[in-house]
């Protein structure tokens, strides 16, 4: 006997069978098109970098229509063959110019009285650095105001025995006096005057040292005032920045008692630096001065530097048997800081062919360098490359891509920013 379904149950089991098709069939097509739509988030996308949960997994897929092509300043360039320079490429080191580095020193013993800058900061020519308590400084000061005070001493006495003198020849036109006696006034006049010459140069040597502690004109007047207490702080010595630059080294403290020997800080100016290359000596005879060099560094792997040969080494390491090339480059921004690793491309004079895109091609994301090459009509895929030299614009790619392929090349950066997942519709 057969159970008839119960009123109100539904379909019954050919309705349950048909709702359960329903559901597979919707969840296979709701995962291809979630896979197919959009970035996926925790793979590897074979032709990028791995998602690391900051939006660098970028869909390796794009879809951009002509119109937004268009109205965005797209240009599809082809991959194709140029000749470029073979270089001899060398590694290096990054280093301070040697003529941009200041070692300040205390200008005689004193005691550190304040430190005006911290490990690190940039300065300007004339800031202030360090100021002591400048112990030979105060001592010549005593010694200059016991100078000036034994001058003007003297500049009295000679003003009075110039009056004797005078007296003494009026007294002696009238015979009032004996010559032997004038004689012997006039004789005491000299001593004074020679006196006041003496006492003068002493003044003068002792301004002259006051000056080369810093000490201007209207100081040294300052020190003559009897009303005014400079003299008791005149000793207070100010060391300053002598150019620009960032404080590298800084070995002061207040109260700590300091000497001539004491370096107090080290000021470097990065702004130019240079970059020491390690050239065998089989590949000396490659190197030229004034030729460019193309640098790259690990902390910058996809942008290059350009800097020149100033220096091709004359000294041979007999230990490595290579030769120290000094390359000068420009460091505006400071980025590139001395002890960094460097490759550099020597130019050799040689060529080679090969594959090259525009420079304006290339983008990074996740820390490789990629292209977005058509594969259709207005579909592009996201593809990791490796560049090797640029000339005139163009920019070698080593491996990654194939020639006769096309990329974006103007509007590469507008390809990046759909590949991070902005919509279409947002950017026309």
């Amino acid at each position: 006997m057969t159970a008839e379904p119960a009123p109100g149950s539904g379909l019954g089991w050919a309705g349950a069978v048909a709702l359960l098709a329903c559901g597979i069939a919707l969840g296979y097509g709701g995962y291809f098109w979630t896979q197919s739509s959009g970035p996926s988030h925790g793979a590897e996308d074979p032709h990028g970098a791995p998602d690391d949960g900051h939006r660098e997994a970028a869909s390796a897929a794009l879809s951009i229509p002509a119109p937004v092509q268009a109205a965005n300043g797209i240009v599809i360039q082809r991959a194709e063959k140029r000749v470029f320079q073979t270089p001899l490429t060398v590694t290096g080191t990054v280093a301070a110019d040697q003529a941009r580095i200041a070692h300040i020193r205390a200008l005689s013993r004193g005691i550190v009285d304040q430190i005006f800058v911290q490990l690190g900061d940039q300065v300007s020519a004339g800031d202030p650095l360090v100021s002591y308590d400048n112990i030979n400084l105060g001592l010549l000061i005593g010694e200059y105001r016991e100078a000036r005070a034994d001058l003007q001493s003297l500049i009295t006495t000679l003003e009075v025995d110039a009056t004797i003198l005078a007296r003494s020849g009026e007294m002696l036109a009238i015979q009032a006096i004996a010559r032997t006696d004038h004689d012997v006034i006039e004789a005491a006049h000299k001593d004074s005057a020679a006196r006041v010459d003496a006492a003068r140069a002493r003044v003068l040597e002792l301004e002259e040292q006051l000056h080369r502690f810093g000490l201007t004109d209207e100081d040294l007047g300052r020190l003559d005032d009897e009303g005014e207490d400079y003299h008791r702080t005149a000793s207070r010595t100010v060391l300053r920045a002598p150019a620009p630059g960032a404080v590298v080294e800084l070995d002061a403290s207040p109260g700590e008692t300091i000497s001539i020997a004491s370096e107090l800080l080290t000021i470097s100016d990065i702004s130019t630096v240079w970059v020491l290359a390690d050239v065998s000596e089989r590949d000396l005879g490659a190197v030229r001065v004034g030729d460019e060099v193309s640098i790259r560094l690990a902390a910058y792997q996809d942008e290059r530097f350009r800097g020149r040969i100033t220096y091709d080494g004359e000294i041979v390491d007999t230990r490595t048997r290579t030769a120290r090339v000094r390359c000068v480059v420009e460091n505006a921004d400071l980025r590139i800081k001395p002890g960094m690793f460097a490759s550099v491309d020597i130019p050799t004079g040689s060529t080679h062919e090969a594959v090259a895109v525009p420079v304006e091609a290339l983008q990074e994301i996740g820390g490789r360098t990629v292209v977005f090459v058509k594969v259709g009509a207005a579909e592009f895929e996201r593809r990791a490359v490796a560049a090797g030299n640029e000339s005139g614009g163009w920019v070698e790619i080593r491996s990654g891509l194939r020639i006769a392929e096309e990329v974006i090349a103007a509007g590469s950066a507008f390809a990046k920013s759909l590949a991070f997942g902005t919509e279409v519709s947002e950017l026309r």
